[in-house]
């Protein structure tokens, strides 16, 4: 059982996807009159940030025989998950359950001007979103993978971030998590997946995975 499983990425490895994310988020991929000026801020404040950025996740895996799916909600151990998308799933089309925390270490920002805090933080979002890819290409090397799920979204409760906490070990790759469910460092993030079936139905108001 793939318990606790620490992956750490090179930046430089993750460095073209952020960016092409970075520059999609912004619509920077597209020639505007203000496009230019963006980029030339932007790209300073990533070198700035670049010996700071420290990406790495942490993986745990639950199978079918450590897991139950029901209408009461997703039951891990000894752990209950609620959301309104698992209502919808058939518990026959679900292998196990992937847990994951990724996080991209924290960086200081205090000499930064507002402007260059907030391109800062849209930098730690596209180097977070590139970890996300990465993950979700090394999960689906060995099986089909369900979107992505985690507390805030589909009405999960984000005090279950404290659950999937015991499900999977933040503390290993430095994230605390507070009694409300944030992060910290708060460019960080957990979440789950689903080693499903081909028969898997995904809830039509689920968000694709890039």
């Amino acid at each position: 059982m793939l318990q606790n499983k620490i992956i750490r990425f090179e930046y430089e490895a993750l460095k073209n996807k952020a960016v092409n994310i970075f520059l999609r988020m912004n619509e920077l991929n597209r020639e505007k009159p203000y496009s230019k000026l963006i980029k030339d801020k932007a790209f300073p404040v990533l070198e700035a940030l670049k010996s700071e950025i420290n990406p790495a996740a942490v993986i745990s895996y639950y199978g079918s025989n450590s897991i139950s799916l029901s209408e009461n909600g997703l039951k891990i151990k000894d752990e209950t998950i609620r959301c309104k998308a698992f209502e919808y799933f058939k518990p026959e089309t679900v292998n196990g359950v992937y847990i994951c925390f990724i996080s991209i270490g924290s960086f200081k920002t205090d000499e930064l001007t507002s402007a260059q805090q907030f391109i800062a933080d849209m930098w730690g979002t596209a180097f977070i979103d590139s970890i996300r890819d990465e993950i979700i290409k090394k999960l689906s090397a060995d099986s089909c993978i369900s979107e992505e799920y985690g507390p805030g979204f589909f009405g999960m409760d984000t005090n279950d971030m404290n659950k999937l906490s015991e499900l999977a070990d933040p503390t290993l790759i430095g994230i605390t998590v507070n009694d409300g469910g944030a992060l910290i460092p708060s460019k960080s993030c957990g979440v789950l997946y689903f080693s499903v079936t081909d028969e898997f139905c995904r809830p039509a108001f689920a968000r694709r995975v890039r």
